[in-house]
């Protein structure tokens, strides 16, 4: 085994983090573990060595969280992420990386896309990119070729092929959504305030009501991990290069640092959540809201229609200032080190 050290200390450290029930806290909600997973742990498919729950939770852009994938710490107890095997994202050249990459694409990521996405092999960039990856007559050109502009799209497919993820959904009860609601309810607030109708406490009820009834908010569950498939691609390579050359070589470099540290820990898997909210936007019409205004509060029709148009600003504007750009973040909970990746190399492992 690769880390022995690594492995006793990292099993009593996360038998430690996992003697407790577990729950995160995101955007003033908590979550707990039994709710989303079905379990008392948030668990992932590949679940050897696990770190503790982040704190605070690291916050990623969409899709850029499964950049953390293939990176290691040099510490297993340090949260603090380095490149590695994610430096496959760059167009810089990493000739031992780039060799295992090609070769995993040639024989496996084409595929899966094809599988992933049915009618693709159809697909004129698809083909000719495919093509002039297997003319190609160096590692280099193929990296030239596939980092050209007009692969942009095929690019990030088949480099998102060394990664499997499971995407689980799971709802958010109203209770929880009204905490997700509270600035929104501050804003409306604000509207009746500046209309000199604060006295009016079932209006603000109303209000308040309206903002929980209109929003659904739903969570995913992302449980990603390195392809197996991948990573046995990294066991051959370094298994059957003797002495592998740094030189000017990057992830060579990089490489040795990560297997000449008892402490270091690769992350092979990990597990996020991301909320994405929506309103009903049947319910939040100026002209429903208006006539409401009227009938329940017997405010004038011409007061009211400025009301609602408000309101349904308010509405509006709430769903792209936070459901669409502040719930664009995905939250990583905790990374994984699978048993595969851990024994990839020894320390023993030479280097020139």
């Amino acid at each position: 085994m690769k880390k022995i050290v690594f492995a006793i200390a990292l099993f009593l450290f996360s038998y430690q983090a996992f003697a407790q029930k577990e729950s995160v806290t995101i955007y003033g909600i908590t979550f707990r573990a039994k709710e989303i997973t079905g379990q008392k742990k948030f668990v992932s498919q590949s679940a050897y060595y696990r770190t503790n729950l982040l704190n605070p939770l690291i916050e990623k852009k969409e899709n850029e969280y499964l950049y953390d994938l293939g990176s290691y710490r040099s510490d297993y107890t340090n949260m603090e992420t380095l490149d590695l095997f994610n430096l496959s994202l760059q167009r810089k050249d990493y000739p031992f990386l780039d060799s295992i990459d090609f070769d995993y694409y040639a024989n496996v990521g084409f595929d899966l896309i094809a599988k992933r996405t049915p009618g693709i092999e159809n697909d004129d960039k698809f083909k000719s990119l495919q093509y002039r990856l297997d003319s190609a007559k160096s590692v280099k050109a193929k990296k030239q070729i596939l980092f050209e502009s007009q692969y942009a799209l095929v690019r990030t497919q088949l480099v998102l092929s060394r990664y499997d993820v499971i995407t689980k959904t799971f709802s958010v009860d109203k209770k929880k959504v009204s905490k997700a609601t509270a600035e929104l309810k501050a804003q409306l607030d604000t509207i009746v305030i500046n209309n000199n109708l604060q006295g009016n406490a079932n209006l603000r009820i109303y209000l308040s009501r309206l903002a929980d009834e209109t929003v659904t908010i739903i969570g995913y569950y992302y449980d990603a991990q390195l392809n197996p498939q991948y990573v046995s691609k990294i066991k051959y390579y370094v298994e059957t290069t003797p002495q592998i050359q740094i030189g000017n070589d990057q992830f060579a470099y990089f490489f040795k640092n990560y297997v000449v540290n008892p402490k270091a820990a690769a992350n092979s898997g990990l597990v996020a959540i991301q909320l994405s909210g929506t309103f009903d936007k049947t319910k939040i019409r100026a002209d429903s809201i208006s006539v409401d205004l009227q009938s329940k509060f017997q405010i004038s029709p011409q007061q009211a229609a400025k009301l609602a148009a408000s309101i349904s600003f308010t509405f509006s504007r709430n769903e792209t200032v936070t459901f669409k750009n502040k719930f664009g973040s995905v939250f990583i909970l905790r990374y994984f080190t699978s048993k595969l990746i851990d024994e990839i190399a020894s320390p023993d492992q030479k280097f020139n």
